[in-house]
């Protein structure tokens, strides 16, 4: 079993909700319930300078492994829209020929997109 940090940290999410406000409006929300663990972005008051969110899916092939093989789901969602599933429920379709992997999918393609622009903007 990959023994990644953010494996074993999201691993430890059993149940719960935790909200991220900046200026009284609601940023970030995580929830965890039945080893299924939802991150929510809402709202980033910063930019993100980082690659294109794709090319990260792509490299988050060992974090999304070593969830599968806990038994965790992760979900990042944007604005309450699922974009992208990481472990144990991910079903990829066409996503699998861009990850290479079974444990990663791409819900929401044009959401994703939009996703990658809001955290480049802020």
């Amino acid at each position: 079993m990959d023994d990644s940090p953010q494996a074993s940290i999201i691993g430890h999410l059993k149940s719960g909700k935790i909200t991220i406000r900046e200026a009284d409006k609601k940023s970030v929300e995580v929830s965890a319930e039945n080893n299924n663990v939802e991150v929510n972005i809402l709202s980033l008051p910063v930019g993100i300078s980082a690659s294109r969110v794709i090319a990260t899916i792509s490299a988050a092939r060992s974090l999304a492994k070593s969830l599968d093989e806990r038994g965790v789901t992760l979900t990042v969602s944007s604005r309450s829209k699922p974009v992208v599933r990481l472990g144990r429920n991910a079903r990829p379709k066409l996503s699998r020929l861009v990850t290479r992997s079974g444990s990663v999918e791409v819900s929401d393609l044009r959401e994703l997109r939009r996703l990658d622009r809001r955290l480049r903007a802020g």
